[in-house]
């Protein structure tokens, strides 16, 4: 399988490669917000890059920084990083939470779903970065505000902080301005400008202005991404960033790990019938690695089912494509996976990203995620909103799943975290609704990367 290299930082890279190539592959009237997606999330991935797997904080100590942010009376402050800073008075504030479900939205705009977005980058972003607060107003005015440990950047280098934002200035298709250092608060500060027009020969022309500032705050690198549509707006954010003040940091609350159940949480049972059904489609596909008695578990009408989850893959199936045609594509899928790894191969092996579910999965689970490396749910109208809440709230695949419930009546939600063995993510979704007694696979899709 062919599998789209959607990964984030695969794709600031290929913006800040040859950005002009890029814009020219999108159609025109959605170049300039475009621009706007991909600079706005380049402050956070270009400083995210920069950090090792190895000295990533873990997601809890992420969430502690996100949530020791406040908003109030158009002053964004966090006592953790250990910065203030005022928030633009004709944009509306965003916390951590709403600059997440924007990234969502702007996911979903590209093809690429909550679930696969989270995955693929959004995974990595919690662990490595925390999103303080922001502002916006409309498509292309805008500030958004990032942190990360200053670890990162020093394990890098000296010049790494100037040569991360000196590389989104010059990645912007237009007329980048030079890096200069500017003390703010009797603090150094690196910033570069950037600036292209748009339509220049038409009315719809249009003058967008960029601004990236870095700073080291205590114990964390604070980046601040500006975009504006005209000169007085523009002029107007880099103002307000004389009000940015360095403050005295506190420890971060330490909260609960999300991969393990709240004191007294009783997990509901996996029906025994279900299981002996899992257990023997496990076998079939990762242990005798068989294929037609792998896809003996797979109900014909999957077939018929429109993908949600991998619609943005190459190698996936598309919608409307002939039954047959699906049967081949994912039997083709499904079977590469186990053939990349040894005969016995133990579970963690194979789903080694188990660890990226997002808490409220896991919350949902009705097994034992840590030990079998795969998440169980009993699907029910109560779970469906656990599981489809916060950044999936919005998510295609979740009114679908709701939609069967509805229909069908109870089933399961068996999700197989994989990754291939030159690291690739391939994950599995498989929804199992019982029939004459026989519990199948009505619903199957992937994240691929």
């Amino acid at each position: 399988m062919k599998r789209s290299a959607l990964f984030a930082f695969m794709f600031v890279e290929r913006v800040l490669d040859d950005p002009r190539r890029f814009l020219k592959s999108v159609d025109r009237l959605d170049r300039a917000r475009m621009m706007l997606i991909a600079f706005a999330l380049l402050a956070v991935l270009a400083v995210s890059a920069l950090t090792s797997a190895q000295d990533a904080p873990s997601t809890g100590t992420i969430k502690a920084v996100e949530a020791a942010t406040t908003i109030a009376n158009g002053i964004c402050s966090n006592d953790v990083v250990g910065i203030s800073l005022k928030l633009p008075a004709h944009m509306q504030p965003q916390d951590a939470s709403s600059l997440k479900e924007d990234a969502v939205r702007v996911s979903a705009a590209r093809g690429i779903g909550p679930e696969a977005g989270y995955f693929l980058w959004g995974y990595q972003e919690s662990q490595a970065t925390a999103m303080l607060c922001g502002a916006k107003k409309g498509d292309f005015n805008r500030m958004l505000v990032v942190a990360v440990r200053a670890a990162a950047l020093q394990a890098a280098g000296s010049k790494s902080l100037e040569a991360a934002i000196q590389a989104l200035a010059q990645g912007v298709p237009g007329r980048p301005g030079g890096l200069r250092h500017e003390t703010i608060d009797g603090h150094d500060f690196v910033h570069a400008d950037a600036a292209v027009t748009e339509n220049p020969a038409t009315h719809e022309k249009t003058d967008l202005r960029f601004s990236f500032y870095a700073v080291e705050a205590n114990s964390y690198v604070v980046v601040w991404s500006l975009t504006a549509d005209s000169l007085d707006r523009w002029q107007q954010l880099v103002a307000d960033m004389t009000a940015a003040r360095i403050t005295t940091p506190v420890a971060p609350e330490k909260p609960q790990s999300p991969t393990a159940a709240a004191p007294g949480t009783v997990r509901d049972s996996v029906a025994a019938d279900f299981q002996a059904r899992l257990s023997g489609f496990s076998a079939a596909w990762l242990q005798a690695r068989d294929r037609s008695q792998t896809l003996a578990f797979i109900d014909q009408s999957a077939y018929d089912a429109r993908p949600f989850i991998g619609a943005y893959c190459d190698g996936w199936y598309r919608a409307g494509a002939p039954h047959d045609q699906v049967a081949q594509t994912v039997a083709a899928n499904l079977m590469s996976f186990p053939a990349g790894f040894p005969v016995n191969a133990p579970p963690a092996a194979l789903f080694k990203t188990a660890e990226r579910f997002p808490p409220q999965w896991i919350g949902s689970a009705s097994n034992d995620v840590a030990a079998d490396r795969v998440l169980v749910a009993a699907l029910t109208a109560d779970s469906l909103r656990s599981i489809f809440s916060g950044v999936f709230a919005q998510s295609d695949y979740g009114g679908f799943l709701r939609d069967q419930i509805r229909r069908n009546g109870p089933g399961y939600w068996v999700v197989f975290p994989g990754v291939m063995p030159d690291g690739d993510v391939f994950v599995i979704f498989t929804l199992w609704l019982k029939s004459g007694g026989v519990w199948s696979i009505r619903h199957i899709d992937t994240i691929c990367q």
